[in-house]
């Protein structure tokens, strides 16, 4: 019959005592096993290899030189916020790595003043974490410990906008190159440039800080400033020849013209689509041509008259205009007579005074204003030969300020006088008053 060997055995908290050397007992309770060893009572063991097809687990701590996995993970399971200590005892540093419910968690702890280095095999392939100022590096081991984030190499953004946003400052020593650059606030460039960039949305561009030199774009309008009154400016086409260039010191522009002589100088065909106005003169060195040339005052040269432009009464007139010195109000197109008191009146047939006074062709609604065409084209208030091709026929004073292309209607005692000649039968005439008349018998 076998036989049953047991050793001494106890149970609740009490530890074995009086144990001799190799002598073995065990608490029932906690399932600890105990050896003596000298006058104590020993539970703890030292093996070369532990080897389970199973779990190994404690309920306590497992003390151990290296931890080995030839699997891929190594699993903490079954506890809320799990996580790893790795403690430097000497110095007294410790990094923790732990999962909670919402985040993942790599920390120092209070007492550690170390740097969190993420290295690899390969050169500059870092990230550093400044554990004392808060500020990284990747990339790189050596970093601006003024800076939250220094970059050696690239940072490329992407996803669905792509966009690097800052609520301060984005500064290179290099170059700064985008397919499109969009700054709501002021954008200063010292010594750098700008290549390579499709769209530029700025308020303000501000270059080299010493001579504050600034594009600006507001509700105002759009501005260049130069700054320092002696620096000018140059815009170039596409063969690098000065197109644009702006004098800053005498406040004068060249268009292809690099040393602009006057407020505005143009290298060159000058074809304006609409008006010149000049409050003082407008000169020219060679023939000034034009279909129609309007002005207070003419002097010299080819005066051209071109009844295409008489699409309107009176206000396109071209020739000698008179302003009176006192104006009246008038009808444009209609004939008026400058009598000797001062008076203008519109011109009658039926009054001899209007036969020998200096007759003019209202040209607006103010004589002073407007003024009179003495001699020239004009488009008079109603066409004087409204039947008939009349090219080139007389037209006489008529009633009430209005010309006839016939005396037929002339009554007896009537005044006979040309005040111009048909060009169109539009009523465009060539107003040329006749110095002499007749009276009707």
């Amino acid at each position: 019959m076998a036989s049953t060997i047991q050793i001494k055995r106890g149970t609740g908290s009490a530890v074995p005592s009086g144990l001799l050397d190799g002598e073995l007992a065990i608490n029932l309770d906690s399932g600890k096993l105990y050896y003596g060893s000298g006058s104590n009572s020993v539970n703890s063991y030292t093996v070369t290899n532990i080897t389970a097809s199973g779990d190994i687990s404690s309920s306590g701590t497992i003390t151990a030189n290296k931890i080995v996995s030839t699997g891929t993970d190594i699993e903490l399971t079954n506890v809320s916020s799990p996580q790893i200590t790795i403690k430097d005892t000497t110095n007294n540093n410790t990094l923790v790595l732990e999962q909670d419910n919402t985040r993942s968690h790599i920390r120092f702890d209070d007492a550690a003043s170390n740097d969190l280095h993420f290295d690899s095999n390969a050169d500059n392939n870092h990230l550093v974490l400044d554990s004392g100022n808060g500020n990284s590096g990747f990339g790189t081991q050596v970093y601006n410990k003024t800076s939250k984030v220094t970059v050696s190499g690239d940072i490329f953004a992407s996803g669905s906008n792509g966009h690097i946003t800052a609520s301060g400052n984005i500064s290179a020593s290099g170059t700064l190159v985008g397919g499109g650059l969009d700054i709501n606030g002021t954008t200063t460039f010292n010594d750098g440039n700008i290549t390579n960039v499709g769209i530029i949305d700025v308020d303000k561009i501000r270059g080299d800080g010493d001579n504050d030199v600034t594009i600006q774009l507001d509700s105002a309008g759009y501005s260049f400033n130069l700054g320092e009154k002696d620096k000018n400016f140059i815009y170039f086409d596409s063969d690098e020849d000065a197109l644009i260039h702006g004098d800053a010191g005498l406040s004068r522009v060249g268009i292809s013209d690099t040393s602009p002589s006057s407020k505005l100088d143009v290298g060159g065909d000058l074809n304006v689509q609409s008006h010149i106005t000049a409050s003082g003169n407008i000169s020219s060195s060679g023939a000034l041509i034009s279909s129609v040339v309007s002005s207070s005052i003419y002097r010299g040269g080819i005066r051209p008259l071109d009844q295409s432009v008489q699409i309107r009464t009176g206000s396109l007139a071209q020739g000698d205009i008179y302003y009176a010195e006192n104006g009246v109000t008038t009808v444009a197109g209609k004939i008026y007579a400058l009598l000797g008191n001062g008076n203008q009146v519109v011109a009658d047939k039926d009054t001899e005074i209007h036969s020998n006074s200096l007759l003019g062709v209202a040209i607006g609604t103010n004589s002073g204003t407007n003024g009179f065409l003495l001699r020239g084209m004009v488009k008079l208030h109603t066409n004087p030969f409204p039947a008939e091709a009349a090219l080139g026929n007389p037209a006489y004073i008529g009633d009430s300020g209005l010309a006839t292309g016939s005396i037929a209607g002339h009554a007896s005692d009537d005044f006979i006088r040309i005040i111009g000649y048909c060009i169109s039968g539009s009523g465009t005439v060539y107003f040329d008053p006749d110095k002499t008349f007749i009276k009707k018998a």
